[in-house]
């Protein structure tokens, strides 16, 4: 998970640790250090797309382009701004999640794009 609101980490972290191994990251740099070191233990990506310094889909592009199996979903409060719908369009996005989030759709979705990346890397 990437975000720059503590208390948005804290929630999610706390929604998801029972269902998922979380880690978290709170700026894009941050992610790709840990991406770089452990990308080979990531299926899923979660992140918000307004942080300092660069967005969620700036993320998303780095992230298809140096670890393609690795799936992205991004949060937003602002589903249809042009950067995100552009970001859609490119492939980038696995999926959109807009403010406010439930929980338990949030936790079904990302266990079945675990479940597809898991799929797909032993295709690989």
């Amino acid at each position: 998970m990437v975000d720059d609101e503590p208390l948005n980490l804290d929630l999610l972290r706390r929604t998801l640790q029972r269902d998922f191994d979380v880690a978290v990251a709170s700026s894009a740099a941050e992610a790709v250090t840990w991406l770089d070191a452990e990308a080979g233990a990531v299926a899923v990506v979660l992140c918000d797309q307004l942080m300092p310094g660069r967005s969620g889909t700036e993320l998303a592009a780095e992230i298809r382009e140096r670890w393609p199996g690795v799936k992205f979903v991004l949060v937003t409060g602002v589903d249809e701004a042009e950067e995100v719908v552009a970001a859609q369009k490119a492939g980038l996005l696995d999926e959109v999640v807009a403010k406010p989030w439930r929980g338990a759709q949030v936790r079904e979705r990302l266990k079945e794009l675990a479940a597809e990346a898991g799929a797909a890397a032993e295709a690989a």
